[in-house]
């Protein structure tokens, strides 16, 4: 099989297994919990093209991500997860802008050193928004998202955040304040910010996620896959990724693996898998499969739990 892609069938897998039981901790510990930022790659091939004869590719993604985080097996009540539509720069879903957010106060973990980013916080005029990226599992926004297509309304909508890097646009004639979030694909900007913004102190009680889905190549976003590279570099194990190329459309496929490739050499966990078959969802039912068994297996690491 080449590099990356599916090679088990999803009747093979036993994810999740309900047979499966966390093992038990020493007295006075307790489990690091899981934050979980899905980015949606929201550009217009993402409703163009088809998964099977019924779901687009967005539908197909969306029912997967609900699916996953519904599941109380794999992302726990303490858990934080997040959801960031991107295209022509990013948007947060969830948490809802101004609610609930934000993580446990930090009691263990490694942190590198992270350069300071203008990025998912910061809106094309400069303002300084407050939303955490991830905040507490609530499940019925996670079902009105999906049901009452909010990906989709993001999609066709203006409304968007981006930094600096991305205002060259507009000094060249690009009127990207009111380009449609769809209308591009600055998936290397968008990885960039939501890194930046994941690896604050805030979250560095959690076991860190993020898992990309995508379906074409970055379409020039003002960051090069090496700024990227080194972003990731720098998280020193406390990030671990995982990228979903959606369809076949995606070229550069090596660059994404490297990606992966430089998040498992800085210690954290890494997988990237070519979803490429769309006869039908098995190719993304496996893919999330994999996502499953990642999450479903990892404990957060140990914390102390009370004292000092």
């Amino acid at each position: 099989e080449a590099p990356g892609r599916l090679d088990f069938r999803l009747e093979d897998s036993e994810v999740p297994d309900p047979a499966y039981e966390k093992i038990p901790l020493p007295p006075g510990m307790s489990r690091a919990p899981k934050a979980v930022l899905f980015l949606l790659d929201v550009s217009g091939s993402m409703s163009v093209n088809r998964i099977g004869p019924r779901l687009t590719r967005l539908e197909a993604c969306k029912a997967r991500v609900k699916s996953l985080i519904t599941n109380e097996s794999i992302v726990g009540d303490g858990d934080l997860v997040g959801i960031v539509a991107f295209g022509a720069g990013h948007r947060q879903l969830l948490p809802r802008p101004g609610g609930l957010g934000g993580a446990p106060s930090p009691r263990a973990g490694r942190r590198g050193t992270f350069p300071l980013v203008r990025s998912f916080t910061e809106g094309a005029s400069g303002a300084l928004a407050a939303s955490p990226v991830v905040g507490p599992v609530d499940r019925r926004d996670v079902t009105s998202l999906v049901e009452d297509k909010e990906l989709e309304h993001a999609q066709a909508s203006t409304e968007k955040e981006y930094g600096s890097e991305l205002q060259v646009y507009e000094r060249n004639g690009i009127d990207l304040k009111n380009k449609k979030l769809g209308n591009f694909t600055f998936l290397y900007s968008s990885l960039y910010s939501c890194v930046g913004e994941f690896m604050q102190i805030r979250y560095s009680a959690c076991s860190r996620w993020i898992i990309l889905l995508c379906d074409g190549d970055d379409s020039g976003g003002g960051r090069t896959e090496e700024s990227c590279r080194e972003l990731l570099a720098g998280c020193a194990g406390n990030l671990n990724l995982v990228i979903i190329a959606v369809g076949s459309d995606v070229t550069k496929g090596s660059v994404l693996q490297g990606f992966i490739d430089t998040v498992k050499r800085s210690g954290g966990a890494g997988r990237y898998i070519a979803a490429a078959q769309e006869e039908d969802d098995s190719a993304l039912q496996n893919a999330f499969a994999q996502v499953e068994e990642s999450l479903l297996l990892d404990g957060g690491g140990q914390v102390e739990t009370g004292g000092g």
